[in-house]
């Protein structure tokens, strides 16, 4: 099973530079307010978060104000 585990990982780090060439908003959140960095920092994916630092992923985001 190890195997198997390494490469769904590998899998998830390729996705995950794909999205990113493609332009992907890597500081996006979700209706929960977390960010894809904070979701791999939660799951243990190492690899994934190193991804997304190296990428320009911020600890801080803004959240836009609604202004009226």
């Amino acid at each position: 099973k190890n195997i198997s585990l390494k490469t769904d990982i590998g899998i998830i780090i390729d996705t995950v530079k794909v999205l990113i060439k493609q332009g992907a908003d890597i500081n996006i959140r979700t209706k929960s307010d977390q960010s894809a960095l904070m979701l791999a920092g939660e799951y243990g994916h190492f690899k994934v978060f190193q991804e997304l630092i190296k990428n320009g992923a911020g600890f801080v985001v803004e959240k836009p104000t609604n202004e009226h």
